[in-house]
């Protein structure tokens, strides 16, 4: 892997401003596919790919605004051009994990799949009581392809880039408190994740069509909740 970064920062105690520029090159890249695929002879077999290569570049932007004292607003903004480079070869494996054949997988020019590469989000923050610290956060995620199947790319004149997610916005909500048990500081906080119960596409594999009636994939989790406690045995009230 290699990598270039550039960044500017501000910080002062009203405001916090992060830019950053970056450009990866990721070399040798391999993966074995999911699933074994079920051959003419009803032998089973995966595919093992190595020396994919692929460039990530991109902008990310992280801001953080405190209004007064006790209120402040967030944001966050991240674009991104990931791409895989070259055609490879793929090695088929039996059930036995042996070699039994290659085939060709054609992957220039299509988007690395697995993560949203857009994604921007909106947090604002509040301290109650100067003891509650209350928070609300808005984020969308779009870009997201699914990552391709070896099995779906073996025909030269297939160039179609993987099925592109739909995009999504959650909204997320939660609070901390300090507390303290005798002399030692304790935390009770809650987080309420995806309130409006979005319903939404996490991650998965493109298929031979290249969208949603052929992609294999998972749903996100719909309304979920956290609530934790924790107690510092070192950390003393004065």
């Amino acid at each position: 892997v290699k990598t270039v970064e550039a960044g500017y920062r501000i910080k002062n105690p009203g405001l916090e401003l992060l830019l950053s520029l970056y450009y990866t090159v990721w070399q040798d890249v391999s993966f074995l596919s999911n699933e074994y695929l079920q051959l003419e002879n009803n032998n089973q077999t995966r595919a093992m790919v190595k020396g994919l290569n692929a460039i990530h570049q991109g902008v990310e932007v992280d801001g953080k605004l405190k209004l007064t004292e006790d209120f402040g607003v967030a944001a966050i903004f991240s674009f991104g051009k990931w791409l895989w480079q070259n055609d490879v070869e793929a090695t088929l494996f039996n059930d036995n994990d042996q070699a039994v054949d290659t085939v060709n997988v054609y992957a220039q020019g299509l988007y690395v799949g697995g993560q949203p590469q857009l994604q921007m989000g909106f947090k604002a923050f509040a301290t109650l009581f100067r003891h509650l610290d209350l928070y609300a956060e808005i984020i969308y995620y779009d870009k997201h392809f699914a990552q391709f199947d070896p099995a779906a790319r073996q025909n030269i004149l297939d160039r179609t880039q993987p099925y592109r997610l739909p995009a999504t916005t959650l909204v997320n909500i939660g609070f901390q408190a300090p507390l303290y048990i005798g002399k030692h500081r304790a935390t009770l906080f809650a987080n309420f994740n995806n309130i409006f119960n979005q319903q939404y596409i996490l991650k998965g594999e493109d298929g031979l069509g290249h969208d949603l009636q052929s992609f294999r994939g998972f749903w996100g989790f719909g309304r979920t909740f956290d609530i934790g406690f924790s107690l510092s045995l070192d950390e003393k009230k004065q």
